[in-house]
C-alpha cells in the first residue's frame, strides 16, 4: 500500500522480538525472513488489511559469537556464527582444531545463558561416528563449548611404553 508507517526499519532486541505497526510484538529469533514476512501478513490480515504483501530484508547482522574453551587444539577460541545457517557444538570444536589428546569426551557441555541462570547442555560426541543418529547440540549466540581435560594416568616401570596417558570415558 506504499504507506510510510509500514515502510519501517526495526531493530531486533536481545530477546529476539521487534514491534511492528498493527502487529505488536513479533518474534524474529530462530526464524527466516520469509517466515517473519508470512507472520506479518497474517497479522495484518487479521487487522482488516486486504491481501497484504510483506518483504523482510536483513539490513545488517550484529556479531554472533560462540566460545570454545578447554581441551581443544586451539583452546580459548571465539568463533563467529554464520548468520544464515546453524552451527553445532561439534563443528565449533572442529573449527578450534579438534579435540586435544587429553579431552574428556564424555563430559563435553555447552553453557548457555538463560533468563533464570545458566543451562548446561551435554554434547553427544558419539555423533562423530558415521552411524550415529543422535541429536546434535545447535549453538546459539554467546554459548560456550567446554571440553574438560581428563585426568592423566602415569605408566612407569618395566613396560614397553612408559609415559603419561589420558583415558577417554566415552
Amino acid at each position: 500500500y506504499r504507506l510510510p508507517e509500514f515502510d519501517t526499519t526495526v531493530r531486533i532486541g536481545q530477546d529476539g522480538f521487534f514491534r511492528f505497526p498493527q502487529c505488536g510484538e513479533v518474534i524474529a529469533a530462530g526464524r527466516s525472513s520469509v517466515e517473519v514476512a508470512r507472520d506479518l501478513e497474517k497479522r495484518l490480515e487479521k487487522n482488516n488489511l486486504a491481501n497484504p504483501y510483506v518483504d523482510v530484508f536483513v539490513q545488517s547482522w550484529e556479531p554472533r559469537r560462540v566460545y570454545v574453551i578447554g581441551a581443544v587444539k586451539s583452546g580459548g577460541m571465539t568463533l563467529e556464527l554464520s548468520p544464515s545457517g546453524t552451527t553445532t557444538a561439534l563443528q565449533a570444536v572442529s573449527a578450534a582444531g579438534g579435540f586435544a589428546d587429553e579431552a574428556e569426551l564424555g563430559k563435553v557441555v555447552v553453557l548457555r545463558r538463560e533468563k533464570n541462570g545458566v543451562a548446561t547442555l551435554p554434547v553427544d560426541v558419539s555423533a562423530l561416528e558415521a552411524e550415529a543418529k543422535s541429536h546434535e547440540t545447535i549453538l546459539s549466540p554467546e554459548d560456550t563449548v567446554v571440553v574438560p581435560k581428563s585426568r592423566p594416568i602415569s605408566v612407569v616401570g618395566q613396560v614397553k611404553n612408559p609415559g603419561i596417558f589420558y583415558i577417554n570415558t566415552l
